[in-house]
């Protein structure tokens, strides 16, 4: 059973390691990434052994731990499984791109470690613990639902907490 998980909507990538002549921004992701490549970018671009992760959950572009843990009372929280998603343009529907196990999840923007440009994050995991699934061999095999019972309008989506 999940105890502690977000699904984050991205751009489209294939890489998520920085720019790449077949890989040169995101693809999607709202209208940020229309003017200006996109933060998630770097999401698996391995820096000493970690992965930086950035969405857009909201207008705040904060997360709420809350959500995710009701027993939340800090500015992050550890051992949770981030799920990445982003719209296929040629399938043209949302799929998972790749997770990080084990994450810690912060409340707001955290700067930039070196190497990561100045672009900011909301999740730290091990590359270790971190999947990003390929496009050649297409991996990519996992759609999730957008709109009612899936993700909605907001970047990130927390999953339904049971009574008690």
């Amino acid at each position: 059973m999940l105890e502690r998980a977000i699904f984050c909507r991205i751009g489209w990538m294939k890489y998520y390691d920085g720019k790449k002549p077949d890989d040169p921004r995101p693809i999607g992701g709202g209208s940020w990434n229309k003017r200006y490549p996109g933060s998630e970018r770097f999401n698996f671009r391995n820096i000493r052994g970690k992965y930086y992760g950035f969405c857009r959950p909201s207008r705040s572009h904060n997360i709420n731990l809350e959500r995710i843990d009701p027993t939340s009372q800090g500015n992050f929280l550890e051992r949770v499984l981030v799920v990445f998603v982003a719209v296929d343009p040629d399938l043209r529907n949302q799929r998972v791109v790749g997770w990080y196990k084990n994450a810690t999840v912060y409340r707001l923007l955290q700067k930039s470690p070196p190497g990561r440009e100045s672009v900011r994050y909301l999740a730290v995991a091990n590359a270790k613990d971190s999947v990003l699934l390929r496009t050649e061999p297409y991996e990519r095999n996992w759609h999730v639902v957008a709109g009612t019972g899936g993700i909605g309008e907001s970047n990130a989506c927390y999953l339904p907490r049971g009574p008690g």
